[in-house]
């Protein structure tokens, strides 16, 4: 999410280790973000970039949809994608415009909340405010797009680590800081398995300056840190969970506000329209026609806003269901896993709202499987529990059980009920 403030330097926050730079000044490091405020005065509003081990970069696809709805439908993917709990991650994306056949190309970015949050409170104690919060990696995007490159594996040093970050089409798709020696010999070693790792061996690299170029790749002319540096704005910004919930609140408190204001402007202008007619009551019989049209359009506007009052209140009703659960799809998965005896895999679940909870996946044997689905009865979070099925197959030379279990989970209600149509008297 874009910030109307810019900042005016950025900060790369890490416990113990902090580095800070304006974009027209040096880089400069201490072990706390007081000595490097103290050495460049000019970041009093900064933006952050998290150390590359703080922050989780992923290359997902997403439906193309608009934000919030790709924003709630990462959110239960999350469990998969990152070895955090979604509830503990500060996250956001960026989406491409392009639309393949799995969707849009979207780079997934988070981060520990708590991680956030102590680098705010760091922050707040030296004096500084931070606009945005952004990994470090995305320098590396910024750094090929001023040598006017969109693709490219960019090799950056930070004290005695050196990061590699996998840009395509001008986003950060893969970031990682490990620790490499001063020779020519131990970082070809590390990008020799930085290149497996992360499947780019058809990407050009590039090294920032600091380190040596040759038989590596090709010199770029200006490091990560001060590339992002240069940028006043953002595609990627991760929020806390409780200012995105404030800033949903306030939208909310907002709309109801808009609603009352023209039910009480409607209300105003009735009135004033009464009173008008009372003082011209001398001249009622003249005016009456005109009287009687101005009322029945005022009427026609209070109906109207009535019905937009009633549509705002089922939309207030639907987001209060939508965020406030019974069950939380996070809780829902989690309790099935712990519910899993030994022997017993999952491939697939399905979970939608006000359906059954599909559960796929291979056993070593039936009595896995029935056990399985006695724990979920046995739960008071899960009702008709049933196996679908339990076929035999083999994993290469490996008899298994292939399953489906279903069951519905308690309190999960659909978004919109079905009403039957309304039948009009003739």
């Amino acid at each position: 999410m874009r910030k109307s403030v810019a900042p005016n330097g950025l900060i790369e926050w890490s416990p113990g280790r902090v580095r800070a730079c304006t974009p027209t000044g040096p880089v400069v490091e201490g072990r706390g973000v007081g000595e490097v405020v103290a050495q460049v005065p000019g970041v009093a509003t900064a933006g952050v970039a998290l150390h590359r081990r703080l922050a989780f970069v992923r290359e997902t696809h997403t439906p193309p949809a608009d934000a919030a709805t790709v924003r709630q439908a990462l959110a239960i993917q999350m469990a998969q994608q990152f070895p955090v709990p979604v509830e503990e991650l500060a996250f956001d994306f960026a989406a491409e415009e392009t639309i393949t056949a799995d969707g849009r190309p979207t780079t997934l970015v988070a981060a520990r909340a708590d991680t956030i949050r102590e680098a705010a409170a760091e922050l707040s104690q030296n004096g500084c405010r931070a606009v945005w919060y952004v990994p470090a990696g995305l320098g590396a995007a910024y750094a090929l797009d001023l040598a006017g490159h969109q693709d490219g594996l960019v090799l950056d040093r930070n004290g005695a680590e050196v990061s590699f970050d996998v840009v395509r089409t001008g986003r950060l798709r893969h970031s990682r800081s490990v620790p490499v020696g001063d020779t020519a010999e131990e970082l070809r070693a590390e990008l020799q398995r930085t290149v497996a790792a992360l499947e780019c061996a058809d990407l050009p690299v590039f090294v920032c300056p600091g380190i040596a170029s040759e038989g590596v790749g090709s010199p770029l002319g200006t490091g990560t840190l001060q590339a992002l540096a240069s940028h006043t704005a953002t595609d990627l910004d991760l929020e806390l969970p409780e200012v995105q919930n404030r800033r949903e609140r306030a939208l909310q408190g907002s709309r109801k506000r808009l609603a009352g204001l023209l039910w009480i402007a409607a209300v105003v202008l009735g009135s004033l329209a009464w009173l008008d007619r009372d003082e011209a009551a001398a001249l009622a019989r003249e005016r009456n026609a005109k009287h009687k049209a101005t009322m029945d359009r005022l009427d026609t506007v209070a109906g109207l806003l009535t019905e937009q009052k009633n549509r705002f209140e089922e939309v207030g009703k639907l987001v209060t269901v939508a965020s406030d659960p019974a069950q939380r799809p996070t809780d829902v998965i989690r309790y099935v896993t712990n519910s899993a005896p030994s022997g017993l895999w999952f491939t697939g679940l399905t979970y939608e709202r006000g359906r059954p909870l599909v559960m796929r996946g291979n056993a070593m044997d039936r009595e896995a499987i029935s056990k399985f689905a006695a724990n979920l009865a046995a739960s008071d979070r899960y009702r008709d529990v049933t196996i679908v099925f339990a076929n035999d197959a083999k994993i290469e030379d490996t008899a298994v059980i292939q399953f489906s279990v279903s069951a519905f989970v308690v309190g999960n209600l659909p978004l919109v009920e079905k009403k039957a149509p309304v039948r009009r008297k003739r």
